[in-house]
């Protein structure tokens, strides 16, 4: 980890409620830590969860970007709606698919001056 990556994660976690960080998570992970802990969810390397591909990951994603955000599962032997309504920073080299992009602030860093 560059010296410039860890000041960022640093600084991140020191701006975040509660933040939660994690280079890899599950779509059972996440609903389960937004509905018991409401983190800040720091999501690095999002370029390695196959979120194309991954669609309770994405939809759990997709779900948190507003306020009553949930889904549900079948958990104990009963349907449960699990909150997913949580902020969340994602980190990706290359793109993710669109619904995800569309609820990102903006474009990362620019490294083309270097």
């Amino acid at each position: 980890m560059t010296t410039d990556a860890r000041f960022r994660d640093t600084l991140k976690s020191a701006m975040c409620l509660r933040p939660l960080k994690s280079d890899s998570i599950t779509a059972a992970s996440i609903y389960h830590a937004v509905d018991r802990e409401h983190p800040t969810l720091l999501i690095d390397e999002a370029d390695n969860l196959g979120l194309a591909f991954n669609g309770p990951l994405r939809a759990v994603l997709n779900s948190g970007h507003r306020r009553g955000g949930k889904v549900t599962r079948y958990h104990g032997g009963h349907a449960r709606s699990f909150s997913t309504f949580s902020p969340v920073a994602v980190a990706a080299i290359g793109t993710l698919p669109l619904p995800v992009m569309h609820r990102c602030p903006g474009p990362g860093p620019n490294r083309s001056g270097r």
